[in-house]
């Protein structure tokens, strides 16, 4: 599949010549980009379970992707979310792609994950289209709460 985009420039440009990336982010309806160190919020859902959302922007690859979404505890290594979707992503701009609102599932209200607030924690996100183009990003956060002052 071709796929061409128009650049400032207004020239089409196939967005399969270049190289994938990702940019990893947090978010419901919108991106909410991330640096190291931010803290990205632990929400309670609708039955009781916790979870941290993650979005993602993707450049150059076709927009329906399979998107693996870990949650990585720093301190251990221990993975405490690993979340797989298939997903037919938003156009954003040219050659660019977004999704916003995955779930990282962490459990339900628990003293485990109680225990999880101030944690240092790494939220990846990797995807990889039909054609085997893959990009990922991953950024170190630490997990608040959502009802903290």
């Amino acid at each position: 599949m071709m796929m061409a985009c128009a650049t400032a420039e207004d020239t089409a440009v196939d967005c399969f010549d270049e190289e994938p990336s990702a940019l990893a982010g947090t978010g419901v309806l919108t991106f909410e980009e991330l640096q190291e160190g931010d803290t990205v919020f632990m929400v309670t859902g609708a039955q009781g379970g916790e979870h941290i959302y993650g979005s993602l922007r993707l450049w150059n690859t076709d927009e329906i992707v399979i998107v693996h979404y870990t949650i990585t505890r720093n301190d251990d290594g221990s993975v405490i979310s690993d979340q797989t979707y298939r997903v037919a992503m938003g156009s954003e701009a040219p050659c660019g792609h977004l999704y916003t609102g995955m779930y990282g599932y962490l459990g339900f209200t628990s003293d485990y994950t109680r225990s999880l607030k101030n944690v240092s924690v790494t939220l990846t996100l990797e995807a990889t289209d039909s054609e085997g183009r893959a990009a990922s990003d991953s950024v170190a956060v630490i997990v608040g709460d959502e009802d903290a002052p």
